[in-house]
Order: C-alpha cells, then sequence, then structure tokens
C-alpha cells in the first residue's frame, strides 16, 4: 500500500531511468496529482510500472499488481537512448493497472501497454485500462503490444481516451504491435 501523491518533479535528468518506477513484488500503489517534466534529451520515462525483471523470487509475484495512475501531468520525456522512443507513462509487465486521467504531452510516446520480458507468467502484462487520457503533441500518441515476439499482453482497454496532433517525426497516433 503505497501511495504517491500531489507531487511536482521538474528539470529531471533522469539519464536512460525512470523519474518514477514501481518495479517487481508490490500491490495496490497509488500515483495522482502528479506532475514529471522532463527538460532534456537526458530524460526517459515519465512513470514507468515494470515486472518481471528477476526483482522477486517467485515469478508470480515479480509484477506490480493493482496500480492505478490518475490525474497526472506528464510532460517533455524525450532520449537519446536507442530507438529515442521516451514515454510519459510506460507499462512493461504489470496486472490490473489503471491509467486514467492523465494529460501526457510533447513527448517522444504518450502511453505504452508492453512486455520486454517473457516470464513464466501466461501473461507479462495483464488487465490494463488506459480511460479518459489526452495525449498531444506526441510522435507516437499510444502503443500496446509485446516487445519481442514471445513476451505477452492481454486484456488491455484503450476507451475514450483524446490524442491531439500525434504520429508525426515518423510515428503513429496508435500503434499495435505482435
Amino acid at each position: 500500500n503505497i501511495a504517491i501523491k500531489n507531487c511536482t518533479l521538474t528539470n529531471i535528468e533522469s539519464g536512460y531511468s525512470e523519474v518514477i518506477s514501481v518495479d517487481g513484488n508490490c500491490t495496490n500503489i497509488t500515483i495522482t496529482g502528479v506532475t514529471v517534466t522532463s527538460t532534456s534529451v537526458k530524460s526517459n520515462i515519465g512513470i514507468c510500472i515494470c515486472g518481471n525483471y528477476n526483482t522477486c523470487r517467485v515469478d508470480s509475484l515479480d509484477i506490480p499488481r493493482h496500480v492505478t495512475i490518475s490525474n497526472c501531468n506528464v510532460s517533455n520525456c524525450k532520449s537519446d537512448y536507442r530507438d529515442g522512443f521516451a514515454y510519459g507513462i510506460y507499462v512493461d509487465g504489470g496486472k490490473d493497472v489503471k491509467i486514467i486521467n492523465n494529460n501526457v504531452s510533447n513527448c517522444e510516446g504518450g502511453i505504452e501497454v508492453g512486455a520486454e520480458k517473457s516470464s513464466s507468467l501466461q501473461y507479462e502484462t495483464e488487465d490494463i485500462k488506459v480511460l479518459n487520457n489526452t495525449i498531444k503533441n506526441c510522435n507516437i500518441g499510444a502503443q500496446i503490444g509485446g516487445w519481442d515476439g514471445k513476451a505477452i499482453v492481454y486484456n488491455v482497454l484503450f476507451d475514450k481516451n483524446t490524442l491531439l496532433n500525434c504520429g508525426h517525426n515518423g510515428g503513429k497516433a496508435i500503434e499495435f504491435s505482435l
């Protein structure tokens, strides 16, 4: 039971890491009313929910569970790392994650629901709801899918989101990867 509420993080240079990262064996996490603003190309992901990275000896517990990210403002996430797509909000291994009523702007990617690492779990990322968010001025507005063709994303609801001026610089407004 962890709550991160009403915080402002500005001028962040997180390098190739995340500004806020919830990793591994944790449950009942609330991130609400948070503002994350990166101002250089030395940043990566604004808010990250991440699992399946061997932080826990029990695979079924090595993912964040029951997480809500709501009413947050994330902007200017940009990176010179690999493919150049730093996301405002990113889920990479998690179960029962709700991303609701957030504003993501001026990032290389808006919101991604993915899975980079396969595990012994049936689904590496499962039961994700992305609802009522506004994503604007991002190269990729939203991306959903497994990363390496082995990791699996399952049961994602992407509903009532607004994407404005996304899909430029070679990106797409919404991308599904298999």
